[in-house]
């Protein structure tokens, strides 16, 4: 059982002791001097692998679309590429769409911590730049300022702080965000509908590849190993397979998340694939295969760095297995069987998070029925 102390990790080892069973517990110890502030931070520096190559290939496709558009990019933003070399033009180019973005987000999530922290007389909390900077990492670039400040601040009151701040939500604050946004502002979160060059006709794979299955994917030139390094468009963070699962290990080797979430929500997306691939109808969604799951859409970015928060996920072991595996078999068949919403991982992660305490009560309950059977055996 894990608590927060003074900025420590604590943890009591189990069984609890029982009156006559000679079963002793020991103190609290400390596991290591890793802070919330430092914790999130390193948060933040695992997604950046994942966060350089969505600015990159966003900032090469905008500027593909833009070549053949007749605005381009506008004055700033043309004079701003005239001043930089042509090989950092993607990344400049990206820049100047995801920073307004993340300002905007931080703006109102720094000014509702701070409302909060003054009615509380509370300490702003340490939390803001994360939330904000994954709320972020999850907006298409053509996304309007004003929707993504209303959605931050959603974010923010309702998914954080009406709840106490960090280390007390239910679910991701940035995730609950997006899914406002997706309802709200449909047009603000969707990619090819915000997509700022007018005229390009961008059109996610994840989309192609449930409307025309594997052929359609080669027919749009799209293979297997650019979309793991993040070829795709989509938000700014979600792109890239591979630097999300470059991120996720960093924050398993740190002990900052649990890799059981992780096995159990790729195996619980096998087991549906396999699934649906046998026996559903003959469709191109239901017959796509288990790998171009993992790389388009946001499944690798949701899964490593959102299914994973530690509050917002299970704490029991068994109870992490479930929570795995449901998140990744519903992702797969929601993406799959919902063509008006087809990242069905938001909506796998968001309602099995809100189910979380839910999972941990029954383990709880059916680890202390062993328990009792043992003594009384």
């Amino acid at each position: 059982m894990k608590v927060q102390s003074h900025g420590y990790r604590l943890r009591r080892r189990l069984p609890l002791p029982v009156a006559g069973s000679g079963v002793t517990t020991r103190a609290p110890f400390v596991r290591d001097r890793l802070s919330v502030p430092v914790a999130l931070w390193l948060f933040v520096a695992a997604t950046l692998p994942a966060w350089a190559a969505g600015t990159w290939f966003t900032g090469e496709r905008l500027l593909t679309a833009a070549a053949g558009a007749e605005d381009g990019f506008g004055v700033w933003r043309s004079a701003l590429l005239g001043a930089v070399p042509d090989a950092a033009a993607p990344a400049v180019i990206g820049l100047s769409y995801f920073l307004p973005l993340l300002l905007a987000a931080l703006a109102a999530g720094f000014f509702w911590e701070y409302l909060f922290a003054r009615l509380r007389n509370r300490p702003v909390d340490t939390g803001v730049f994360c939330a904000a900077w994954l709320f972020a990492l999850m907006l298409p670039a053509g996304a309007t300022l004003v929707p993504v400040a209303i959605g931050a601040s959603f974010a923010f009151v309702v998914g954080k702080l009406l709840f106490g701040g960090t280390g007390r939500y239910l679910v991701s604050p940035a995730l609950l965000g997006i899914v406002f946004l997706n309802f709200a502002y449909p047009d603000t979160a969707d990619v090819a509908a915000a997509f700022p060059v007018t005229g390009a006709d961008v059109q996610p794979a994840l989309d192609t590849a449930l409307e025309q299955g594997v052929v359609g994917l080669a027919a749009a030139g799209h293979s297997l190993a650019s979309l793991a390094l993040g070829n795709d468009a989509g938000a700014f963070g979600t792109t890239s397979a591979l630097a999300c699962a470059l991120g996720a290990a960093l924050l398993m080797l740190g002990g900052l998340i649990s890799w059981r979430i992780v096995a159990a929500a790729l195996a619980g997306s096998l087991l549906m694939t396999l699934a649906l691939n046998g026996w559903g109808p003959d469709d191109p969604a239901f017959d796509l295969p288990w790998e171009w799951h993992l790389v388009t859409g946001s499944f690798a970015f949701l899964v490593a760095f959102i299914a994973t928060d530690p509050v917002g996920a299970t704490v029991t072991r068994p109870g992490r297995w479930v929570y795995g595996l449901v998140i990744g078999a519903a992702a797969i068949l929601f993406r799959v069987a919902n063509s008006s919403h087809p990242e069905g991982t938001l909506y796998a992660v968001l309602l099995v998070s809100l189910a979380a305490p839910a999972i941990d009560h029954a383990v709880i309950a059916w680890q202390m029925r062993r328990h009792r059977r043992r003594l009384a055996a």
